[in-house]
């Protein structure tokens, strides 16, 4: 799936924003820092500002010290950087569909149509 640990160049895109000593906690068990499966969003603040901000703004809403994921030392480690592609629509076209991420998991594209 495109943007997440199966996507080749995506993983090689999150590491090398990263310190190499930071390797095996930027991605474990096959999310980023062990929690969050896309690597592209617009939300989840939590894995992009720096931690003193997560502290001050997020802390009342979240149990004491989970505002800031565990091995969180070199943020932003979630783009909000779109990945964009482009479908020429043809007379076979019957559907478009966008989803987010998620979706696939729950669903099958036979079920959209």
């Amino acid at each position: 799936m495109k943007g997440t640990i199966d996507d080749e160049a995506e993983v090689k895109r999150v590491l090398c924003e990263h310190p190499i000593n930071e390797s095996n906690s930027v991605l474990r068990s096959d999310h980023l820092l062990g929690l969050l499966m896309p690597f592209r969003a617009f939300g989840d603040i939590r894995f992009k500002w720096p931690a003193n901000y997560l502290r001050e703004y997020l802390q009342s809403y979240y149990k004491k010290g989970d505002a800031i994921p565990q091995f969180y030392l070199t943020p932003p480690y979630l783009t909000v950087r779109p990945e964009i592609s482009k479908h020429k629509l043809t007379k076979k076209d019957k559907f478009l569909v966008l989803v987010t991420d998620g979706v696939w998991d729950l669903l099958s594209s036979e079920r959209f149509v």
